[in-house]
């Protein structure tokens, strides 16, 4: 199996809610192709819902890194570290995201939300 298809799989595995599944064939992937900032997204997702905040940062940050333009990928690294209560280092994640993508009305909404939760 190639990247793609396990991406593919990963993501079927996923949204069925076998995350663990989906952990697996991302892993796969990762192995054949680390460098593919896709599988790094789709695993830190994964993590994510298992509860693996710290995992799932790191896999955002490895996205960022491979694909800085990718305003998911800050969205992501920005609701993490909100879990995290890290808001301060979340409000710069989503100011990123708005620049990338002006119109995403949720990082426009979350972005005059932490403003707000920070001045208080």
């Amino acid at each position: 199996m190639g990247v793609y298809d396990l991406l593919n799989e990963g993501v079927a595995f996923a949204k069925v809610g076998k995350n663990c599944e989906a952990l697996l064939c991302f892993d796969q992937a990762m192995k054949l192709n680390s460098e593919c900032y896709y599988v790094w997204q789709c695993r830190g997702q994964i993590l994510e819902q298992l509860g693996r905040d710290g995992e799932a940062l790191e896999c955002y940050e490895k996205t960022i890194e491979l694909n800085p333009n990718n305003a998911d990928a800050w969205l992501n690294k920005g609701g993490v570290l909100i879990c995290m209560s890290k808001l301060t280092e979340a409000l710069d994640c989503f100011e990123k995201a708005v620049k990338l993508d002006p119109e995403r009305e949720y990082a426009v909404s979350t972005v005059e939300m932490l403003k707000e939760k920070l001045s208080e």
